[in-house]
């Protein structure tokens, strides 16, 4: 299947539908192009790269397959630990933020 890229309204999409996918206290970090694209300097990102963090454990692989299948996105498994420092995306307030832009 081809991805196609990701812009804002996609990481959104993206987000939007993970929430409603993974029912207990989760964490996503998303890094790399993904920020830049919901900070507004690029347009699109070929990949969402993400971190799952949950206490449902098997939200870390079974949601971002899903999701891939689901948007037609490229959604790439996290091989490496991710640090604190990423873009922390996480409900609530900062899906909020987002909604309404982010600062320049």
């Amino acid at each position: 299947m081809t991805r196609r890229p990701a812009g804002a309204s996609a990481v959104r999409r993206l987000m939007a539908t993970a929430g409603r996918r993974i029912a207990s206290p989760t964490t996503i970090y998303l890094v790399g192009g993904a920020t830049a694209v919901l900070h507004g300097w690029r347009q699109t990102t070929d990949a969402v790269d993400m971190k799952i963090v949950s206490s449902d454990e098997d939200a870390a692989t079974r949601v971002p397959a899903a999701l891939r299948d689901e948007l037609g996105l490229n959604i790439p498994s996290a091989r490496r630990p991710f640090r604190d420092g990423g873009a922390l995306i996480s409900g609530g307030a900062t899906q909020r933020r987002l909604d309404e832009g982010s600062p320049r």
